[in-house]
């Protein structure tokens, strides 16, 4: 897209921002950002110069990472050819398509939530609590992209509230592994949690 829209611009600032002496777990100007998609942003830049092109190819690249994390994903759940027909519709999704050519943050959402989502459902199933543990830690990480996120462990929670109704014996026998993700998922959220306790009209 022609131009840079003003919040690319500071996500951009924000990026160059880091480095020696000031790496901030939340950047509170400009009404408040979470971290993660600038430090990314920040790596691309110190590889490529900082420009308007690679503010974008910060998103282009997470965009394309998202292909393999939704196709994991869906093979786990459904197979491999609807993993594959999920990935061509979202190669194709207008949606996709537009955020993956603008620097917005907002990007880094669907590949941490499906990369979440299948360690926990793989962890799950197989009764591997390890792997529940690692998708407890995107689980926190998803937490430091966009406001919006905010939702995806309440969503967790529901959803395990349900399965707890409907399959009790086998959540049971899978508790531990839940609360390894519960706790992996806190320990990554904790520097961003202490901030936004210390700075609740950030939160």
């Amino acid at each position: 897209p022609p131009a840079l829209h003003f919040d690319e611009a500071v996500y951009g600032l924000m990026a160059r921002q880091i480095g020696p002496g000031y790496w901030p777990v939340f950047f509170p100007a400009y009404t408040g950002r979470e971290p993660l998609y600038m430090y990314l942003m920040a790596g691309v830049f110190h590889l490529l110069g900082s420009s308007a092109v690679t503010v974008r190819l910060t998103s282009a690249l997470i965009g394309i990472a998202t292909m393999p994390a939704l196709y994991w994903l869906a093979r786990e759940l459904y197979g491999r050819r609807v993993a594959l027909v999920s990935v061509a519709i979202m190669a194709g999704n207008y949606w996709h398509l537009s955020l993956s050519r603008n620097g917005y943050p907002n990007i880094l959402i669907p590949p941490l939530e499906c990369l979440a989502l299948a360690l926990l459902w793989r962890g799950y199933r197989d009764r591997r609590p390890l792997l529940m543990g690692a998708g407890g830690l995107f689980i926190g990480l998803v937490l430091y992209t966009y406001l919006a996120a905010r939702l995806f462990p309440v969503t967790l929670v529901l959803y395990f509230l349900y399965v707890l109704l409907v399959d009790a014996r086998r959540f049971w026998q899978r508790a531990g592994g839940l609360a390894l993700a519960v706790l992996a998922a806190l320990a990554v959220f904790a520097p961003l949690g202490v901030y936004f306790y210390q700075h609740p009209h950030d939160f």
